[in-house]
């Protein structure tokens, strides 16, 4: 169940890559937007949250504390994905909302995301869920690979989510960014 978890995450990873860097960063500049800026300060903040989501859950066998503390973080990425749902509408109003393409991605992204963390969750014994258990399950499998290279990419994409709002990154966007579906 854990490599199943894993390789939704990588297939998540991949195409969040597309939506949050490509479309978000580049293509739309809602970093410059001030209709968009709550939007990308929602991305920003899950990104962040993605670190301990990767490391905690997906790249360690953490138990006790650290496994809710991981559980934590999810829990409070998919509340802000449900805020970031709600808001995107007024936040692409100059693109009449989010284009199709935009929205299903949206769509594949929230399922490859949740399936991934319930599936992760699922495959944790009931003893790692005790608060008195170590921090690591022993003997158990990590993804050495996620800790190495995911968890710093996703926090040096964080970083980058909070330079591009440094004044020089903040020239007005042009007008003639389209809709992805366009």
């Amino acid at each position: 169940m854990s490599a199943s978890a894993v390789a939704l995450l990588y297939v998540f990873m991949g195409l969040a890559f597309v939506d949050g860097v490509v479309l978000h960063l580049w293509v739309f500049k809602l970093h410059q937007r001030a209709e968009s800026r709550l939007e990308h300060g929602l991305h920003t903040a899950r990104t962040f949250l993605m670190v301990p989501v990767i490391g905690l859950l997906f790249g360690a066998p953490s138990a006790g504390a650290l496994l809710w503390c991981g559980t934590l973080a999810a829990a409070l990425d998919l509340s802000l994905g449900c805020w970031d749902a709600f808001i995107e509408r007024s936040s692409r109003a100059r693109w009449g909302g989010l284009g199709r393409w935009e929205s299903a991605l949206h769509v594949a992204l929230s399922v490859l995301h949740g399936a991934a963390v319930a599936l992760i969750l699922a495959s944790r014994p009931l003893e790692a869920w005790s608060w008195s258990a170590g921090p690591w399950l022993e003997g158990a499998p990590h993804d050495a690979g996620l800790l190495r290279v995911a968890v710093p990419a996703t926090a040096a994409l964080g970083v980058l989510h909070l330079v591009v709002l440094l004044p020089p990154f903040q020239r007005p966007a042009g007008e003639g960014a389209a809709r992805a579906d366009q």
